[in-house]
């Protein structure tokens, strides 16, 4: 439910929903990558990078971790931490080169 109210942009629904997963299932480390990727879209920075350093810490053999470091690129753009985003450990599993920085734009130009 809350990867599709996600996508349709229903940031409450989904923020409650993703908070809930995370309440049921603790050690859930998709649970805790979408809630931080979803707080990272709102602004929620600090908390973003929290919940993307849980997920990362609780499943590191996750073949899918490059969305959990994608997600705390995110959080690190939407901080205004440009050099963090595109260039250490946040953009090191995503496989971006030079485009990387241009990807981490467009939650940028939803918030004016």
């Amino acid at each position: 439910m809350e990867i599709s109210c996600w996508g349709l942009l229903k940031t409450d629904e989904s923020l409650s929903a993703f908070e809930r997963a995370v309440a049921l299932n603790p050690n859930c480390s998709l649970a805790y990558g979408s809630l931080g990727t979803l707080l990272g879209i709102l602004g929620r920075s600090d908390e973003a990078m929290a919940n993307q350093e849980i997920a990362i810490r609780s499943s590191p053999l996750d073949p899918s971790i490059f969305f959990r470091f994608l997600g705390l690129a995110l959080a690190h753009d939407m901080a205004g931490h440009y050099a963090t985003a595109t260039n250490g450990r946040s953009a090191r599993s995503t496989g971006c080169r030079g485009g990387f920085s241009r990807t981490l734009s467009w939650p940028r130009a939803m918030r004016r």
